[in-house]
């Protein structure tokens, strides 16, 4: 696995012909008997020849002169990328204002419990009482079902009408 990586670093200069002829020869051998790095080798000559016949647009004087003049358009509104995106719009005394509030925050969640405030439902609160409440209520009502299909002739009945039967 070592050697493949040694040869995909050596494929990369293969391509770009800055690779020593023995060691070409070396990875012309490896190509032949590796079908992986043969096809990541043609993937890569397809890349070298795309980026080899991929041409920028020529810079003229009229492109330079739009973009100075873009240039100095933004110099004259007096905008900067910061208040572009919003940054500058955070006047200092809004900054001010947030720290303000960030203290207070943090104040009133450092301050001990006042006593006689519940904060977390403890073993016997009144939450804890309704849900024990609920569930014997349920469970009572369960016992009566259960009561009430064990006598024969009890609990639903099906009904043969329409059936033909």
């Amino acid at each position: 696995m070592n050697s493949h990586r040694v040869y995909r670093q050596w494929l990369i200069w293969y391509v770009s012909g800055e690779l020593p002829v023995n060691q070409a020869r070396a990875l012309r051998h490896h190509l032949d008997s590796c079908p992986v790095c043969a096809r990541w080798f043609e993937e890569q000559l397809e890349l070298w020849r795309m980026l080899s016949e991929w041409r920028l647009p020529e810079v003229t004087v009229a492109s330079n002169r739009e973009l100075e003049w873009r240039l100095e358009l933004e110099r004259s509104r007096g905008s900067s990328h910061a208040v572009a995106y919003g940054a500058a719009e955070w006047a200092p005394w809004r900054l001010v204002v947030a720290a303000a509030v960030t203290c207070a925050l943090a104040l009133v969640l450092s301050l001990p419990n006042r006593p006689g405030v519940a904060t977390r439902s403890e073993p016997g609160t009144l939450v804890e009482l309704e849900r024990i409440e609920q569930v014997l209520e349920d469970l009572e009502m369960l016992q009566q079902l259960d009561l009430g299909l064990d006598e024969p002739g009890a609990g639903p009945q099906v009904s043969t009408v329409g059936t033909g039967v």
